[in-house]
């Protein structure tokens, strides 16, 4: 017997009503990379940065004389994840809530570049179809989910569709459309941890081999034991709070700070940031591409990221000398721009434009998922 999944999602989770939207929920605002870190985190007892550097400080990197090269840089590898949303349908339940029923599609992939040749090829990718339901609190109930997700499943499993659960034991917290789209990113954050987590152990990401990340490094995933994992990553947001205040002083936002970034190659200072998985990381911010051809003040400027694994790093911060070098190579990415391919291009580098675009173009199309509803399974 065969039965549409709206069908199968009438029979064995019994809600009153659904109403069928199906359209994409596209960012339109694009969400700042860093929009998890406030004052509290920001440890202002203790610098990110072993140097004379004063907090308002504004260095250039560009001053020092040694050439560097694609042969010496250290980064080697680019990871970004991707993701799709898409709204099915509102299911009336019994607890009497409006629920938003809602799929997705993740990806991460992992870009590689040869030093020698320059030439850059996938080096890592995985792709899987998500439905997400509420399940507990005013969500269904465990065991109506558990007899839908294993017919479901066994009829995508070809198409590579899984059920994940999105819990809901407190209803008085946060839009459950958010919490859908919360655990949409948590699950494209499982597959980037898990990529970092195969080439640490592998030993293919060491001092001269490093990875950069699309995004802060504030994976929830990782918790402290783990934290080695990202020893040899190095986080780059192009998208980040330019109000974030205790940054630079206290009750002044970052952004007073930022607009003194005016020469390619000025960065700030290493701040510190602690989270409550008792991770910290060293951060500082440096502008990339010329002010003077940009449209927008800050455009151009990328937030740098990189966590404090050793002993010596936890007590004293990176060394000053570290963040120049690195400062540095990332500059070397900027030879190549995606201009008038991405709107975000002036704080983007290449091979993370390349590998988001990788996935982009691996994407099922809109109305595989737009029409999933409609879809046949057999029971």
């Amino acid at each position: 017997m065969s039965k549409t999944v709206l069908g199968l999602l009438k029979e064995k989770l019994n809600p009153n009503v659904y109403e069928v939207s199906n359209y994409r929920l596209e960012d339109l605002n694009e969400p700042v990379q860093d929009g998890n870190v406030t004052a509290d985190n920001l440890h202002r007892g203790k610098s990110g940065e072993n140097s004379n550097l004063g907090a308002d400080a504004i260095k250039n990197v560009c001053d020092d004389t040694i050439a560097f090269s694609r042969q010496t840089s250290p980064f080697c590898y680019f990871l970004d994840g991707c993701r799709r949303a898409y709204y099915l349908c509102d299911a009336a339940t019994s607890s009497g809530r409006m629920l938003p029923i809602l799929a997705g599609q993740i990806s991460a992939a992992v870009l590689a570049r040869d030093k020698e040749t320059g030439r850059v090829a996938c080096h890592r990718y995985k792709r899987r179809g998500i439905l997400l339901l509420p399940e507990g609190g005013n969500g269904f109930p465990k065991d109506d989910l558990d007899t839908f997700a294993e017919i479901f499943e066994k009829n995508f499993q070809k198409d590579s569709i899984e059920v994940v659960r999105v819990k809901d034991n407190d209803p008085s917290k946060d839009d459950p459309k958010d919490k859908s789209l919360a655990k949409l990113n948590a699950e494209m954050q499982k597959q980037e941890v898990a990529y970092l987590e195969q080439m640490t152990i592998s030993g293919e990401l060491d001092q001269e081999h490093m990875i950069i990340v699309d995004g802060a490094l504030q994976f929830q995933a990782i918790p402290k034991s783990s934290q080695h994992f990202l020893r040899y990553a190095i986080g780059l947001s192009k998208n980040f709070n330019l109000h974030l205040e205790g940054v630079h002083a206290r009750n002044k936002e970052i952004g007073t700070l930022l607009i003194n970034l005016k020469k390619v190659g000025d960065r700030t200072r290493g701040f510190r940031l602690r989270l409550s998985n008792g991770v910290e990381y060293s951060f500082w911010y440096l502008r990339i591409r010329p002010r003077e051809f940009l449209n927008f003040p800050f455009a151009g400027i990328v937030k740098v990221e990189k966590v404090l694994c050793s002993q010596q790093e936890q007590e004293d911060g990176l060394p000053g000398d570290t963040i120049d070098t690195l400062s540095r190579c990332l500059l070397l990415e900027t030879s190549v721009a995606p201009y008038g391919q991405d709107f975000r291009w002036a704080s983007h580098i290449y091979p993370i434009y390349m590998t988001e675009q990788l996935q982009k173009r691996k994407f099922d199309p809109d109305y595989f998922y737009e029409n999933l509803l409609k879809r046949k399974v057999e029971i």
